[in-house]
């Protein structure tokens, strides 16, 4: 929303090991599209610590919030991609995507075992509908 409403050209994205090339990959994908739109990107690396996480967050939100000149949780939303239990548990209480890993996971063992017993690759193409979170980190309070 504050994208399409022009008052923000940055995205934040924190990732929990940068070293893992789904994440690696997942942030180079999204610099190229986001950058195609005008938007800045910053990211962090949080190495699985959920303190971590909260902090760098919080850092990023603090940037832009003084950058802005707007407040923190009533001008500034915010949401995750992977809706780990860090984000409903937390005071941030991060609105996220949740994504069916578990049926991922299962069709990935079937799709395995099936290659195996049929000595050939699969075809596949599947796709999987994600279910967005919503919790307080994106109801914000902005007059404008």
């Amino acid at each position: 929303m504050l994208i399409r409403q022009g008052k923000t050209k940055t995205i934040g994205f924190i990732v929990n090991d940068i070293t893992n090339p789904f994440y690696a990959l997942m942030l180079n994908k999204a610099e190229t599209v986001v950058l195609k739109h005008g938007i800045q990107m910053i990211f962090a690396t949080s190495n699985w610590d959920p303190r971590k996480e909260l902090s760098a967050l919080e850092n990023m939100l603090q940037a832009r919030a003084e950058e802005t000149g707007r407040r923190v949780w009533q001008d500034l939303a915010v949401m995750g991609i992977d809706n780990l239990e860090v984000s409903a548990l937390s005071r941030l209480s991060l609105t996220s995507i949740r994504q069916p890993y578990e049926r991922i996971a299962e069709l990935a063992a079937e799709t395995l075992i099936n290659s195996i017993e049929n000595n050939r690759m699969p075809e596949i193409s599947k796709s999987f509908e994600p279910e967005l979170v919503i919790r307080r980190s994106t109801l914000i309070n902005n007059p404008d």
